[in-house]
């Protein structure tokens, strides 16, 4: 797993790709093995987004009290609540945010390499 980080600057992290294609991959250990919840391709949006980014200045419980809330991927909603003990990570390319709980992860992937289609130059 990347680095460990705070929920503060998780949700910079999401907030930074709001607007911007993600992919989501939902799953849960369960024992030896890992099941699939659900994956999603599509836009990162949020329910409080109202089209303006916030500003650099806006941290602190200010950017926390916006941020914190249901997200979705796609087709695909998740909420990261004050009151939920998630734990965060980022790998080291800053591509992907793992947000995690008892056995069940969240992964969000920047899509950075688009394979072309075959017959695109």
């Amino acid at each position: 797993m990347g680095k460990e980080i705070g929920r503060d600057d998780a949700l910079a992290w999401l907030h930074d790709r709001l607007g911007h294609e993600l992919e989501l991959d939902a799953r849960c250990d369960c024992g030896d093995h890992s099941i699939s919840v659900v994956s999603a391709l599509g836009e990162l949006r949020h329910s409080s987004d109202d089209g303006k980014p916030l500003l650099a200045d806006e941290m602190g419980d200010v950017l926390r009290n916006k941020l914190i809330g249901l997200y979705s991927v796609g087709t695909a909603d998740f909420d990261i609540r004050e009151e939920v003990p998630w734990e965060f990570d980022l790998d080291a390319s800053g591509d992907e945010l793992v947000v995690s709980l008892h056995g069940c992860v969240l992964v969000f992937t920047e899509p950075s390499l688009k394979v072309p289609k075959v017959g695109d130059a």
